[in-house]
């Protein structure tokens, strides 16, 4: 129902600011358990990477720079790197072996590369002959996230005094570092690629990429403040 009343916005079937009944449902003798996601500081996020190996590491970057669900970076290949005008395009997913679709059509999109990130990205591709960005070399095939978050990804967390962090929570922080630069909604929700309507859809609609670009610009620095101090994996 939700899903068909964001359709009815987006359609003009109803005005924007109408609200949707669905929120005022309540489902009697059913407690709603909501869990407060974990975001990063860009600190954090350095301190975190530096305790992963090479290859969760390169993930995790990929990850906190792009905003991108584990899956999506999993499911990356090298040709969908456009080195020479610095993009990313984000075409499938994988998980748990799965070579699949992304999870909306609004999350195949094209993203700005930063140089910085390239810059790593080289240097891994150069130890690296598979097609797939980050390939188990044991299998050829894209790693698989749940064993990485369980092993790496929790204890590292665990180091910094952070509970509960998981792959995704790079991307919940990603969001708020874009909050944090003071990027405007409409650029937000582009480069999130979220699908489900929202205030901004109509209000800001689609941004232009050298928005995108400046807003992505802004999170990469904060995270990889220059090529001095980039964060590297432990040995």
């Amino acid at each position: 129902m939700h899903k068909l009343f964001d359709l009815a916005v987006l359609w003009e079937y109803l005005p924007l600011e109408r609200r949707n009944p669905i929120e005022i449902v309540k489902i009697k003798n059913v407690t709603m358990r909501s869990k407060e996601s974990v975001v990063l500081s860009p600190e954090q996020f350095r301190d975190v990477v530096t305790r992963l190996p090479e290859n969760v590491n390169l993930i995790a970057v990929t990850m906190g720079c792009l905003g991108l669900r584990v899956s999506e970076a999993l499911g990356l290949k090298w040709s969908d790197i456009d080195w020479d005008h610095g993009t990313v395009t984000i075409r499938r997913s994988a998980y748990r072996g799965a070579i699949d679709e992304t999870k909306t059509a609004s999350s195949k999109a094209k993203l700005p590369l930063h140089p910085a990130l390239a810059d790593l990205l080289l240097v891994w591709r150069s130890k690296n002959d598979s097609e797939w960005l980050f390939a188990n070399p044991s299998t050829g095939l894209p790693y698989q996230s749940p064993s990485m978050q369980q092993r790496w990804i929790r204890p590292a967390g665990e180091a910094i005094g952070v509970e509960g962090l998981g792959f995704h929570s790079l991307r919940h922080s990603y969001r708020s570092w874009l909050d944090t630069a003071g990027i405007a909604p409409g650029v937000t929700k582009d480069l999130m690629r979220h699908s489900a309507i929202a205030t901004t859809f109509n209000v800001y609609g689609r941004a232009l990429s050298l928005e995108k670009r400046e807003a992505n610009r802004k999170v990469v620095e904060m995270l990889l403040p220059s090529t001095a101090s980039l964060p590297q994996a432990n040995p």
